[in-house]
């Protein structure tokens, strides 16, 4: 993976959610661009540990490497019922 692909899929507008998995089996939820900012070769990614109010806080921070990121999966929305369904 490389900066200007993770830059790319940050810049999607409207944005989509995404998830970055590492060679180790670990894997991290981007759901929103500013979860994730690229340093060169690595990432820093805000993480969330919990569902809580707000939003925009963060938990911890993680830094990775992009040479451990082997492919990213996209992250679909919440399906919201219709009707009763």
């Amino acid at each position: 993976m490389t900066a200007e692909d993770l830059n790319n899929l940050l810049r999607v507008r409207p944005f989509e959610s995404f998830r970055l998995c590492m060679t180790d089996g670990e894997g991290y939820e981007v759901r929103h661009p500013d979860a994730l900012r690229i340093a060169g070769r690595t990432a820093v990614v805000f993480v969330r540990a919990t569902d809580g109010p707000l939003q925009y806080v963060y938990d911890r921070f993680d830094i990775v490497s992009l040479l451990h990121v082997v492919r990213v999966e996209l992250l679909q929305p919440a399906t919201q019922a219709k009707n009763g369904d």
